[in-house]
Formats: C-alpha cells, structure tokens, sequence
C-alpha cells in the first residue's frame, strides 16, 4: 500500500479545501484542492489516492508543495520566490 513518507498537517481545512475546489476554473489546482480536501477530512491515504488518481510520489510532492507555498501551490507553475543576496 503507498503511503506518504510523513504525517500530512494542514494549515486549513477541508471546507476551505472544497470552496477552492467549486471557485477554481483550472482543472489542475480544483484537483489538487480535491486532493488535500479529502487528507483534510480524514481519508486514508490508499482511498485519497485511489480517487484522484495520483501516485504516491506524485502526492509526496504535492505535500512538499504546498507546505512551501500555501494555497498558491495548488496552482500549476507556480514556483517559490528564491531570496538571491547582493554582494555587500
């Protein structure tokens, strides 16, 4: 059975999840919505997985992912702002 290399935590819930899933117009991130919506809820991980269809590597990603970017993960192309320091 896949599962995910460590506990997922959440900084929303699986209501703000859905509303995002209903408000998107983009297939990518109503999907990953859909993914996190159901973690959120309580799902198991071989059922959330089952549902969306992702791979398990794939929804280590996502993970990794949305720690690092939020809500704004969930759409596809986003990357995180790298901070680049100047020579003094």
């Amino acid at each position: 059975m896949p599962t995910f290399d460590a506990p997922v935590t959440f900084q929303h819930d699986a209501e703000v999840f859905w509303a995002l899933d209903k408000a998107s117009t983009d297939a990518v991130e109503r999907r990953r919505a859909q993914f996190f919506a159901l973690l959120a809820e309580g799902r198991g991980e071989a059922e959330v997985l089952e549902i969306t269809k992702y791979a398990a590597s794939t929804a280590r990603l996502l993970v990794e992912r949305s720690h690092g970017l939020g809500l704004h993960g969930l759409r596809d192309g986003v990357v995180p702002r790298i901070a680049v320091r100047r020579p003094c």
